[in-house]
């Protein structure tokens, strides 16, 4: 078969995670219904790929936080370039750079959105149509079954589908529901978030394995159970007709899922709370941590006033960002 012979790259957008994380870990779903509401946000992984000439000594040219030339699949260090393209990419001679506009291991679904946007590129690679469903199932299947992640499911299906939207998820399958937010809604949560970045990357898979043994034994049934009924409260306040304190009441409703949130991380670094306190007694609505609980980024929802104090405070940590409307995409 004859692969295009031009460079085509993908865009996956990280992913901001505002209620019931937790629920979307086969160890809580399995037994209880699992639900989340989140968003993909305009910040964005790319995966460029080029073939290579054929004059070249190596099959395989990789490019990333590190550099790899390599002849076979099995010698590429990288987990994920590894095994998707041992088995989705064999005897090709290509190569593949890397670019993020936000560092990995911040809480916003880096690793599960370079996994997505890679089998979306190379399935543009190879011409074979794949559904959005199909791709957030099979970057689920690689980083569970084939990579043994401590992930979730809720963050292949926000790189995948793109836009606000609740994902519910039990022992069969998971659907989506897209939030029908008003255009007043939107453009006032757009207005408002900000991200404040804690100066911490961790490995989530490593941070998670504490609290995945304990859903597991049960012991987190009840505070998980809580941040899954906040999800049918958030869903109620996006899709109001009335936007009258919106803000207030949605930012004040993810102040109190950041607090049963921070009670079941068994890693949270309480130095951190500073950031929190801060934004809190500036004025902001509401926010919580990103991801798993031990650093990465606060995400914060204020006015602009409030945003500038944030702002002034710490300056270059400071990041404005917009909902996106679309999953993983293909560009030439």
């Amino acid at each position: 078969m004859l692969y295009q012979e031009k460079i085509i790259y993908s865009r996956t957008p990280l992913r901001v995670s505002f209620f019931g994380g937790g629920s979307d870990y086969p160890e809580f779903y399995n037994r209880f219904p699992g639900s989340v509401i989140g968003t993909t946000i305009n910040k964005y992984i790319y995966i460029c790929s080029l073939p290579l000439s054929h004059f070249g000594k190596n099959n395989f040219s990789l490019s990333y936080r590190k550099s790899e030339s390599v002849n076979k699949t099995s010698e590429i260090k990288h987990p994920v370039f590894r095994e998707v393209l041992k088995n989705e990419f064999k005897n090709q001679r290509y190569q593949f750079s890397v670019m993020a506009d936000l560092p990995g291991g911040t809480g916003l679904g880096s690793s599960s959105a370079f996994t997505v946007g890679l089998l979306n590129l190379i399935y543009s690679i190879k011409e074979i149509p794949i559904t959005k469903y199909k791709l957030a199932k099979k970057a689920i299947y690689y980083e569970k079954n084939i990579l043994k992640e401590n992930v979730g499911i809720q963050d292949q299906m926000h790189a995948s589908f793109g836009g606000l939207n609740r994902f519910k998820f039990d022992k069969d399958d998971f659907n989506i529901a897209p939030v029908r937010y008003s255009d007043s809604i939107g453009k006032s949560l757009n207005r408002s978030l900000i991200l404040v970045y804690t100066g911490i990357e961790r490995s989530s898979t490593e941070v998670l394995k504490s609290q995945i043994k304990k859903t597991k034994k049960g012991n987190l049934d009840s505070e998980i159970k809580i941040l899954v009924s906040m999800v049918d409260e958030a869903n109620s306040l996006l899709e109001s007709k009335n936007s009258n304190n919106f803000l207030k009441n949605f930012g004040k409703l993810l102040s109190e899922s950041w607090q049963y949130k921070k009670s079941i991380s068994s890693h949270y670094n309480k130095n951190l709370d500073y950031i929190y306190n801060f934004a809190i007694n500036s004025g902001a609505y509401g926010g919580k941590l990103c991801g798993a609980g031990h650093g990465g980024f606060f995400i914060f929802l204020a006015n602009q006033k409030v945003q500038k104090k944030i702002i002034d405070k710490f300056q270059h940590k400071c990041l404005r960002i917009n909902m996106e409307a679309k999953g993983s995409q293909i560009l030439y």
